[in-house]
């Protein structure tokens, strides 16, 4: 208890010895401090921190013909590009699921429609799929933020399919299908 009583004694001191004009450098010090809070806290509140939009998109191999299947994650809009290929492109997007044992998705959301059929015209480079948004709809795994498009076009082709950066080179946008591949 004496100790206590001592230490409180002491910290009274302490601020009494400041006396005349080190008391007002200290007291404006302080004030200055704390009046700086508030434009420290809107500076917080309004500087833009930009995140790079990133996709990563990996096949999964399949011994199918015409079928390709590919595990998506990005962190912005993003487009599907096929090329070297003429026909019908049917794309599906699968939010969540189990592959080889493993879930996926569970903390993804569709990044755009869950299906398209997509008309490519010509051989060149072509949008067959447009995501308005991102997969990951909450933090977590890499793997729980991913979904997976599973692409069908004839089994004769052998498109080049690549993912694109909402902002990348603009490409043709090829036009929705009459009909939808089995």
């Amino acid at each position: 208890m004496k100790r206590r009583i001592k230490k409180t004694a002491t910290a009274k001191l302490a601020a009494n010895k400041l006396k005349g004009k080190k008391r007002y450098f200290a007291a404006a010090f302080i004030a200055v401090e704390l009046a700086s809070l508030p434009a420290a806290a809107h500076i917080v509140k309004t500087a833009a921190f930009k995140v790079n939009p990133t996709i990563s998109a990996v096949e999964i191999p399949t011994a199918e013909a015409g079928v390709s299947r590919f595990i998506v994650v990005s962190n912005a809009p993003f487009t599907i590009r096929s090329a070297d290929m003429v026909g019908d492109a049917d794309i599906s997007i699968h939010q969540s699921g189990d592959m080889n044992g493993s879930r996926f998705g569970d903390n993804a959301q569709l990044p755009g429609p869950a299906s398209v059929c997509a008309a490519i015209t010509n051989s060149g480079e072509s949008v067959i799929y447009q995501a308005k948004r991102k997969t990951a709809a909450k933090n977590g795994s890499t793997v729980s933020k991913a979904v997976v498009v599973e692409i069908k076009y004839d089994s004769a082709a052998a498109p080049v399919i690549t993912f694109a950066k909402d902002d990348a080179a603009p490409a043709v946008v090829s036009p929705a299908c009459a009909s939808s591949i089995g």
